[in-house]
């Protein structure tokens, strides 16, 4: 079961990641992390256009776990099959790492391994008796969002807010739990606060290499002083520190930390440098992405990029990528739709 946990986690994000970016993004400087980054956003993607039908027709977990799993293994297969040409004609050179990434590293690891040893004893969270509750239960009944987390009684979809049942983060650490058979409670506090640590500052990175022209010593600097400014930032319940360290577990730590900066530098790349339409197919992944995590993501996450493509467009004098981007947005705006007419739609399902 934990390995099952290790190809989700470690070797699918990877596989994925590649996949995807060998067929839209020809850049010569391939990152590996950057390739993990865009593997999860994908595989959150495709889980959030599986778990909403699911949990509005109320299917159990096991169903879409089962469902989640088998489309995965496909999409990875897929991904081996298409990638076989494609390492045998890249050269992947190992490039001398400075000594200064010694601290940058030593920092970040020190972040993760105050996250996952120190917060769960000296910091208490209220979200922790609401979100990892209903996870849990979703575990425990094989039901989603159909178990009432004060009472733990039945109820039904009309009794939970639409921010749950439109958003699949939280059903996601309870596929976690179930295919590892680890608690709830260990999957969030444990685990997924060092892949998001790890994503963030991957992200991080890659901004400070062309924010100083690929110069190693001023990213790894860079690199060191963010994560003093993250360590001391957490005063907070609003800091992006805090969310990072203390709530990385959390659909609106990824959104603030991983999702959101991604497509802040992804979007910038793609629309002030070579437009390249098929990058676009990333950029739908990630908004999707952007609202797996929180109804905020469909607000936030298409305002953000909406602005970047008519800045860019209009400075460019190319008017279509702003068209472009706004069908990236569409997948976020009909489910701002539906978290409007919620009530209706249910009525109407007769759920």
């Amino acid at each position: 079961m934990i390995l099952w946990l290790l190809l989700v986690l470690g070797i699918a994000p990877c596989l994925i990641g590649s996949f995807v970016i060998s067929i839209t993004d020809k850049t010569d400087r391939r990152k590996i992390g950057m390739d993990y980054v865009t593997g999860m956003l994908v595989m959150l993607a495709v889980f959030q256009l599986l778990a909403i039908p699911f949990t509005i027709l109320k299917r159990s977990l096991t169903e879409l776990a089962v469902v989640y799993s088998v489309v995965l293994v496909a999409i990875a297969f897929f991904s081996i099959w298409n990638l076989r040409n494609v390492y045998k004609t890249e050269k992947f050179k190992v490039e001398k790492i400075a000594p200064i990434w010694g601290i940058a590293l030593l920092f970040v690891f020190l972040q993760m391994v105050t996250s996952v040893f120190f917060n769960p004893d000296y910091v208490y969270s209220g979200d922790d008796t609401t979100y990892i509750t209903m996870a849990n239960d979703t575990v425990e009944t094989d039901q989603i969002y159909l178990t009432d987390y004060l009472t733990g009684e039945n109820c039904s979809l009309a009794d939970v807010s639409p921010k749950y049942t439109l958003t699949s983060y939280l059903i996601f650490t309870s596929y976690l739990a179930k295919i590892s058979g680890l608690h709830v409670l260990i999957v969030c506090k444990t685990i997924l606060p060092i892949l998001v640590i790890g994503m963030a500052y991957c992200i991080w990175t890659v901004m400070a290499e062309e924010l100083f022209k690929w110069n190693k010593e001023k990213t790894a600097c860079f690199v060191i002083l963010l994560s003093v400014l993250n360590i001391f930032g957490s005063f907070s319940n609003y800091t992006i520190s805090f969310r990072l360290l203390v709530c990385s577990w959390q659909g609106k730590a990824l959104l603030a930390v991983v999702v959101l900066p991604y497509l802040f530098f992804y979007c910038w790349q793609l629309f002030w440098k070579e437009y390249n339409r098929r990058q676009l197919i990333i950029v739908f992944f990630a908004m999707l992405a952007a609202s797996s995590g929180t109804v905020f993501g469909n607000g936030l996450a298409p305002i953000m990029i909406l602005l970047i493509a008519l800045i860019a467009g209009i400075y460019r004098k190319n008017y279509r990528m702003i068209l472009h981007a706004g069908i990236c947005c569409m997948p976020n705006v009909l489910l701002m739709m539906i978290y409007m007419g919620y009530g209706h739609i249910l009525t109407w399902l007769g759920v």
